[in-house]
This record gives structure tokens, sequence and C-alpha cells, in this order.
């Protein structure tokens, strides 16, 4: 998860908590939602309960990383911006970089590129390089904090 306070990179992003709809079908794996309900995930669109599992961890991901600044000065910020959009496009998650303020750049989730189930087998099969490569590069940075104190 990035935040913050983390190596001094900071997300802008509001937290979006999935909201409940009508629905008929799972957009992900289109079975009938016996319930007439389903959860908004944006991006998605409404998913059923067994789907909503499956895109948990996506789905947190894609809040947390949706505002990740860039600060140009410092160059751990910079490759773990770099990380993220690269794996995220790799997955199947459409983001662009857009200026947030002179000097900060910020990633900023645009949608999918692919079919959501698609995206998710995508994800699942990097998930776990993803979070270590982000730990790796917040010890980087916490080091580098060190040695410039």
């Amino acid at each position: 998860m990035i935040t913050p306070t983390q190596n001094a990179v900071s997300s802008t992003a509001p937290a979006r908590k999935p909201a409940a709809v009508p629905a008929e079908r799972c957009a992900c794996c289109n079975r009938a939602l016996p319930s007439g309900h389903g959860t908004r995930v944006e991006f998605i669109g409404v998913l059923g309960p067994e789907c909503i599992k499956k895109f948990s961890s996506l789905i947190v991901a894609l809040r947390d990383v949706d505002g990740l600044e860039a600060h140009e000065d410092d160059q751990g910020s910079i490759r773990l911006a770099h990380h993220v959009i690269w794996s995220l496009r790799r997955a199947g998650v459409a983001v662009k970089v857009v200026e947030s303020r002179p000097g900060v750049s910020a990633v900023q989730i645009v949608g999918i590129a692919r079919k959501a189930a698609a995206v998710i087998q995508s994800w699942e099969e990097m998930r776990a390089e993803f979070e270590r490569r982000l730990k790796l590069a917040a010890a980087e940075r916490e080091a580098q904090s060190w040695v410039a104190a």
C-alpha cells in the first residue's frame, strides 16, 4: 500500500468505496445476480459477490496508486511511479501521467484496456512481484533519506 507517509510519496486521490447498485448480471463473468444487486467498481462495472472477491486486491491497488505523485527532484519517487505505471499497463489498466503542480507529476487511472476478466488474470499473475517491488522501492527511498539527512 502506498501512503503519503511512505518515503515522501503522496497520494492525492480520495478513497473510493465501491457502491451497491441494481444489476442483473456481473460485468466480469456475466453470471446472473440472484439478489438483483451488485457492487459498482469504477472502470470495471457492476460485479457479483464472487468477482468482487477476485478484484479486491486490484481495487485496493488502484485506489492507492491513483494520484501517486513523482517529484522531479526525487529520483526514488520517479522510479516508484515508473514501476507502478509499467506494472499496471502490463496488467491491462489504462493510466496516464498528469502534471498536478509545477515539478510534480501524478499517476491517474483512466480505465481498463482489456476485458475485466483478462485484467484480473494478469493482475493475479503479477501481484506478488508488484508488491515485492513496491516494498523494495520503499526501502530504497528510506535508505536514501537516511543518507541525505
